[in-house]
């Protein structure tokens, strides 16, 4: 009896793990949902979403749009971009679908970067000549308004919320040089300027990781814009300034640091992330292309810019370097913006 037992006990044991064999193989880890903003030709430029692909037009074909930022918490999508009616640009926040005017014409005015913390939503971008960023659609300024300024990348880290952006600036130690875009982050309302003021520089994205600030921007030296990388302040060229370079999106996995944005070899820009300092081709540089954001989940690197194909410029996706065109080849469209749940 004791072994007829025993037998059961086994025979139960092997058909649970079958069972659970099985389960595993017909029901592989879920494909993650790949979020992508920019815009999309249609006698004009509309603001356009793709999720996994397929596309969901914001605004209709009346007017110019685009779609700049997107991020999704929960199983809403929320987007930040800009309309323009009558040679007004109006920053546009939308949930869902469902639009948003952040501002009311008055002044042209930009939506850049959105994310979510809390629950609560925000938004950079410009109002005027002010950087300005929205939480919960009220504004704040960031600068006094006397010279432009731009707020362009946001994120929110225990509590403190940091924006990169520029502002003009009179640098008085040379009169010849004048007012010069110096590339700024914003911690709370307070800012700390990255550059020296006698070069043009912008910070274009900003990341918290391991209590340290990453920033990732352009400084132009002389002709040439070199893409930076600032960890706390400490400046890093990720580009010889030879040649042309950017960068304009940053991500971070197991201490690892991830750059998109573009580098330069001859005529053409070439689209290229840097993973710690080394860059990646996306394209081979016989037409122009650039790479503005990137996300790295599971070890896998999405990146989203454009490639100009017969003097047409295409949204285009990269999946560890593998590219898929968002759209058919025969219109312009764009991609600013890319987030993966």
């Amino acid at each position: 009896m004791k072994i007829i037992i025993r037998i059961s006990i086994i025979l139960f044991i092997a058909l649970i793990a079958i069972g659970c064999s099985s389960d595993d193989t017909n029901n592989p880890p879920k494909a993650p949902d790949i979020y992508v903003a920019g815009y999309e030709y249609d006698g004009k430029q509309v603001a356009s979403i793709w999720e996994n692909g397929t596309p969901t037009y914001l605004t209709e074909n009346t007017y110019t749009a685009q779609a700049l930022s997107v991020t999704v918490n929960n199983d809403d999508v929320y987007v930040a971009g800009v309309k323009q009616i009558q040679n007004q640009q109006i920053a546009m926040l939308w949930k869902n679908g469902i639009p948003t005017e952040l501002t009311d014409g008055s002044n042209n005015a930009f939506a850049f970067s959105i994310t979510t913390a809390n629950n609560d939503v925000y938004v950079v971008g410009r109002h005027g000549k002010f950087a300005t960023y929205w939480k919960n659609d009220v504004a704040s300024n960031l600068t006094d308004g006397f010279e432009n300024a731009e707020a362009l990348a946001i994120t929110v880290n225990n509590n403190d919320i940091y924006v990169a952006g520029y502002e003009y600036i009179n640098n008085h130690n040379n009169a010849n040089n004048g007012f010069k875009k110096v590339a700024t982050i914003w911690k709370n309302g307070t800012p700390t300027y990255l550059s020296r003021g006698d070069t043009h520089a912008t910070a274009y994205d900003v990341k918290i990781i391991e209590d340290n600030v990453y920033v990732v921007g352009v400084e132009i030296d002389g002709v040439t814009p070199i893409a930076k990388l600032w960890k706390t302040g400490v400046a890093t060229d990720l580009t010889d300034g030879i040649y042309r370079g950017g960068a304009f999106s940053l991500a971070s996995v197991n201490n690892d640091i991830y750059v998109a944005g573009y580098t330069n070899e001859g005529d053409d820009n070439i689209a290229a992330y840097w993973k710690n300092g080394t860059p990646t081709y996306l394209t081979d540089g016989s037409t122009s292309a650039a790479a503005y954001s990137i996300k790295v989940i599971n070890n896998d690197v999405y990146v989203v810019g454009f490639e100009t194909v017969n003097n047409i410029e295409i949204a285009r996706l990269w999946i560890n370097g593998e590219a898929t065109d968002l759209t058919n080849n025969n219109i312009n469209s764009g991609a600013f913006s890319v987030f993966v749940k």
